[in-house]
């Protein structure tokens, strides 16, 4: 995601929880976000971070494989949780081989990390606000009965 887009997401309006609030808890597994060990040791001034290219990638289907996790215990408890990736994520469809079938490429932005694993402050608030909405869908919404568009 751009840094303009997450400005916007971050500064639309969003309404306040309207109803009786009931006390009952709500478990979520949150989904870790995607971060680079070589953009990490850029930062630190390694001589050759290239060579975590492949650690990278390790970290990668491991956090995905997490999250896949993270994701089956939401669901079965009728609940979900933000996908921070996405918001590091940018798609683009290309079309490869001899008979060009479209594939989608994933990159990653991690200049938006603080210093390739921590968020940074345009991310932050992006990430809290989509907790802050969660927390609203599934600490009021659910709970008092009231679905508003968003």
């Amino acid at each position: 995601m751009t840094e303009n887009k997450l400005r916007k997401y971050i500064e639309k309006p969003r309404s306040a929880p309207i109803g009786e609030r009931k006390l009952q808890p709500i478990i979520l597994s949150d989904k870790t976000p995607i971060y680079s060990i070589k953009k990490w040791n850029e930062g630190k001034g390694h001589k050759d971070p290239a060579t975590f290219e492949d650690q990278d990638e390790e970290l990668a289907s491991q956090i995905y494989t997490l999250n896949r996790e993270a994701r089956k215990i939401n669901k079965s408890l009728g609940s979900h949780s933000p996908e921070f990736t996405s918001d590091l994520q940018t798609n683009r469809k290309v079309k490869v081989g001899d008979n060009r079938q479209l594939s989608t490429i994933k990159r990653y932005n991690f200049n938006l990390n603080a210093d390739g694993i921590h968020p940074g402050t345009l991310l932050s608030k992006a990430w809290l606000k989509k907790i802050i909405e969660q927390i609203k869908r599934d600490c009021w919404d659910k709970q008092v009965g009231r679905n508003e568009p968003e």
